[in-house]
């Protein structure tokens, strides 16, 4: 049995929300999860075991424990619920913290332990991804945070600051200098005039290509693209 990156130690769970919880198992293995003193069941399904227990919303708190029990027991630590914030684009929202005005005082300064930080990892893909590598939940630390993302840090700082009793959570997914198509699924490409001769070209080829900006979709005085795919995001 395994577990989606996202449910790691150190998470941040939304508060006020329901708590979708999900992983991974054997096809038809019942599998227990325990989170604030109560169980709840779920048995996977289909070829791909998948399961999925959605405990009830809950106010801001922790730290808490998450168990996970199926033909093996999994337990998650230092637990928050509060608030969740998924930080995206280019490479303004991926420039760090080390290369920020006044960085070094910033990192010195930055011990928040209750803001946490998830990153996905920059790789493409041709098709959604079930889960992702990385370094899993973080957190901020004059140790850590000097790779966080600065906007999405001072964001959270600013947030974090007025009520310290509200955890903070941080998904990072920022790729610099990647097209607003490789954020677009195959078939929204498909349908755009613009794009559907090249969209089309990578459906049926099945491959991943930088391309050199040498088509009316991609005017010749634009920069070398990176990798675009035709099925979503990269690292999905």
């Amino acid at each position: 049995m395994r577990l989606h990156p996202l449910v790691s130690d150190h998470m941040v769970l939304q508060r006020n929300q329901p708590l979708p919880i999900w992983g991974w198992a054997a096809p038809g293995e019942a599998v227990r999860v325990t989170f604030w003193g109560r169980e709840y069941p779920a048995t996977t399904g289909g070829t791909d075991g998948k399961w999925t227990v959605t405990p009830p919303a809950t106010a801001a708190g922790g730290p808490y424990t998450l168990r996970v029990k199926g033909r093996n027991g999994l337990t998650i630590a230092d637990v928050l619920v509060g608030d969740v914030w998924l930080a995206s684009g280019q490479s303004k929202m991926e420039w760090p913290v080390r290369n920020a005005a006044n960085a070094a005082a910033e990192i010195t300064a930055a011990d928040y332990p209750t803001i946490r930080r998830i990153d996905v990892p920059n790789m493409p893909a041709l098709r959604p991804q079930a889960g992702f590598g990385g370094a899993g939940w973080q957190r901020c630390s004059p140790q850590m945070v000097g790779d966080f993302s600065a906007v999405a840090y001072f964001f959270a700082r600013d947030l974090h600051r007025p009520d310290p009793k509200v955890s903070i959570g941080l998904i990072t997914a920022e790729w610099g200098g990647t097209p607003a198509e490789a954020w677009t699924s195959g078939p929204a490409l498909r349908a755009h005039p613009d794009f559907a001769a090249r969209a089309a070209q990578e459906a049926a080829t099945g491959t991943i290509r930088a391309q050199q900006a040498a088509s009316p979709a991609w005017p010749r005085s634009a920069p070398a693209r990176p990798a675009w795919t035709r099925a979503g995001a990269p690292a999905s």
